[in-house]
């Protein structure tokens, strides 16, 4: 069974949200690495302080810096989701832009 988290920002829009699985080293241990990861804030996707500390337990628990809704793919950041790409590494290793 996959693991799913329901969050709702703070304007009331509710995620469905599944954990990607990711190479280890995270993103999230390194700063250039994150940067290559990090693609755009989402607008509006703030959550409290409390639904921000409850994603951040999911992705620790699934050791992952992405979430995904079927759609699009997620990270947390201190002002709430930003798009990402999981995958940036795969890419940088074919030559392509991260």
């Amino acid at each position: 069974m996959t693991a799913i988290i329901q969050v709702t920002t703070c304007k009331g829009v509710q995620y469905s949200l599944q954990p990607v699985a990711m190479e280890l080293p995270l993103p999230s241990a390194d700063p250039q690495d994150f940067w290559d990861f990090w693609l755009e804030t989402v607008e509006d996707a703030n959550f409290s302080r409390a639904e921000s500390n409850r994603l951040l337990q999911f992705l620790v628990k699934h050791k992952t810096d992405a979430v995904t809704d079927g759609s699009a793919y997620y990270t947390l950041t201190r002002a709430g989701l930003a798009r990402c790409d999981p995958f940036y590494r795969e890419k940088r290793q074919q030559g392509g832009v991260a």
